[in-house]
């Protein structure tokens, strides 16, 4: 980390960087290029069948609030949208933190309602990472 970090402050522009070389490290997890601890399908797999879980354990009108990385949050986003992996990757890049994503469950059936709101949040606290 101190070695990534020092590297990054001696780039011009280090966030674009940083963006740039986070992207690379997804879209070679994504493909199978690399010694990651857990496979993306693995990843994917669970974060969507928790997802499923919570949503048919909750009860008609009861509401659970899951607070999560924007790796999941894009994951759910990409299946309820049909969205490709570089679409998923263009949705990760835009989350906000401390952003709220609905998501509705009907009839076992979860569909999206809102993503990515942070009215909550004055536009000097906005960030990215």
């Amino acid at each position: 980390r101190a070695a990534l970090t020092q590297w990054l402050a001696q780039q011009d522009h280090p966030r674009k960087v940083f963006q740039a070389r986070f992207e690379q490290a997804l879209r070679r997890w994504q493909t199978g290029d690399g010694d990651y601890s857990e496979s993306w399908p693995a990843f994917r797999e669970r974060v969507l069948a928790s997802t499923y879980s919570l949503g048919n354990s909750l009860s008609s009108g009861d509401s659970a609030l899951v607070f999560t990385s924007g790796g999941a949050i894009s994951v759910i986003i990409q299946r309820l949208m049909g969205l490709t992996d570089e679409a998923l990757i263009t949705w990760n890049r835009t989350l906000i933190n401390t952003s709220v994503t609905r998501v509705l469950v009907n009839a076992g059936k979860p569909r999206l309602v809102s993503v990515n709101e942070h009215l909550h949040l004055p536009s000097e606290q906005v960030t990215y990472r």
